[in-house]
């Protein structure tokens, strides 16, 4: 049997956005003939075996910029006449859709506006929206985002978020050991320090202590930074800055509680969150903020729910404290097991794609 080529396209160095990097560790080579496509942006490269990756230099003029990436992707699609283009929604994706119409596409929508807020009109989401009229074929993170978005459900098909399953010792949870991974931009993660601070005036005789790998502009760094000298707890709290996820396995190792902070809001409130499958699923319950994916996910013997201020954080700890005899590492992973990346795509992407081929 012949392999499907299937072309990921996206504007990300590849590596460096989760989701189809896991794609193309996951998928079966033996059928799919994988190729991705995106810009060099001069991190450092990460390979696949069997991943033939396309990088198209960046150019500072972002008008330019853009040009030469359609264009490039579009002499490409022509000389390997891909069966598949799987495009992640990106600011080139309408030009790309229609020099391409006839050939068979899929839409990957990963985020909706998550800086929406108050306001009723979201150019961001009527984009997706009016793009989306492109595509037979369109995946999407969430039920509640493809709601917000207003898109048909015979269109969508639910590719959800995960994380890789690592295989990590049970964990105990007598103390406090935290730990954040992801992106600081808008998270307002300085938010937990001062939580934690209002904790530890109160409770005392728990060993705590806070890993934060993650990565922001130079002022999210500097509000993080400032609120850990702010509060006294340079021996509490330890910023990492930006690392991949096998460069901390041993902060996985050593943390029991997974740390999922996001913004309380119209956008947040429909975006799950990879933070929250790479914790449960290296058996640490959460304290999250109390989005409705958040809710939709978590349960009494997960971790625990909270609003997104200072003291929501402090009396969230407490209770994982209060609640940590409910907590099995065992039981959790087994619980999150479908949302290992190697389990979405082998059971959901992979059947997607041969129905589409």
């Amino acid at each position: 049997m012949m392999k499907k080529k299937i072309l990921f396209i996206i504007t990300s160095q590849f590596g460096y956005h989760t989701d189809t990097f896991m794609y193309c560790k996951h998928i079966d080579k033996e059928k799919y003939d994988v190729h991705y496509v995106g810009f060099d942006f001069g991190l450092p490269k990460r390979e696949i075996e069997n991943v033939a990756i396309h990088y198209i230099p960046i150019h500072y003029n972002k008008l330019k910029r853009y040009w030469i990436y359609v264009k490039s992707i579009n002499k490409l699609i022509r000389k390997e006449n891909f069966n598949i283009l799987f495009l992640v929604d990106c600011q080139a994706s309408l030009l790309i859709r229609l020099c391409n119409m006839k050939r068979k596409s899929i839409l990957d929508i990963r985020t909706g506006d998550i800086q929406i807020k108050n306001r009723k009109i979201s150019f961001f989401n009527i984009k997706i929206w009016f793009l989306s009229y492109l595509f037979k074929n369109i995946t999407i993170i969430s039920n509640s985002l493809r709601e917000s978005l207003h898109l048909p459900s015979e269109k969508c098909h639910l590719l959800p978020l995960g994380a890789e399953a690592f295989d990590l010792p049970p964990k105990t949870f007598k103390n406090l050991m935290l730990f954040y991974i992801g992106t600081l931009q808008n998270r307002k993660i300085y938010q937990t320090i001062e939580g934690l601070y209002l904790f530890l005036k109160v409770n005392t005789g728990i060993l705590v202590h806070y890993n934060i790998v993650g990565y922001g502009d130079s002022s999210e760094v500097k509000k993080l930074l400032d609120s850990i000298k702010k509060y006294q707890l340079e021996n509490i709290v330890t910023f990492h800055g930006r690392k991949n996820h096998y460069e901390v396995m041993n902060l996985f190792e050593k943390s029991n509680f997974g740390v999922v902070y996001v913004p309380i809001t119209r956008g947040y409130n429909c975006q799950p969150t990879t933070k929250l499958y790479e914790s449960v699923l290296a058996g640490m319950p959460v304290i999250a903020t109390k989005t409705l994916e958040n809710e939709l996910s978590i349960g009494l013997a997960d971790g625990v729910l909270i609003q997104d201020t200072p003291a929501a954080f402090a009396k969230g700890l407490e209770k994982l404290i209060l609640n940590s005899y409910m907590y099995n590492s065992d039981i959790l992973k087994l619980k999150f097991e479908m949302y290992s990346w190697e389990n979405i795509v082998k059971q959901n992407l992979e059947p997607y794609l041969n129905q589409i081929c």
